[in-house]
């Protein structure tokens, strides 16, 4: 996949919204002040919400775990994908019609110059 562009970066940050990503895991949150709280999907608990999202800022936070971040955060620790693929997934589900299109993107050119073969082309297996 291309370099993500800093538009739709920006987008993911914004309109994905932690709070979704949350309630599509089960997480069932309460409204407590400006927050919303839960249990947390990632470390096993029952009985203690300790999961806090902060609608205005789009963030999130376990007290037991001590993570938290934005909803790329979130996938990254939801799937176990490094940043990159975080990104790949959040825009294949919420921005499936900014992906570009195969082939609508120049084809990679190698800056690296090509050696020459060191075999003689017109040699046969049989000579030595």
């Amino acid at each position: 996949m291309a370099r993500i562009p800093d538009h739709l970066l920006h987008r993911i940050k914004e309109e994905v919204l932690v709070e979704t990503l949350a309630r599509r895991r089960g997480v069932e949150l309460r409204k407590v002040g400006e927050n919303l709280v839960g249990l947390c999907v990632f470390h096993p608990d029952t009985h203690t919400p300790n999961l806090v999202i902060t609608p205005a800022k789009n963030v999130w936070h376990c007290f037991v775990c001590q993570i938290g971040g934005s909803p790329i955060d979130w996938v990254m620790h939801e799937r176990g994908v490094r940043t990159r693929q975080a990104l790949e997934i959040l825009v294949a589900e919420f921005f499936p019609l900014e992906l570009p299109a195969p082939g609508s993107l120049p084809p990679k050119r190698t800056s690296v110059p090509q050696l020459a073969c060191p075999l003689d082309e017109t040699a046969d297996e049989w000579t030595e």
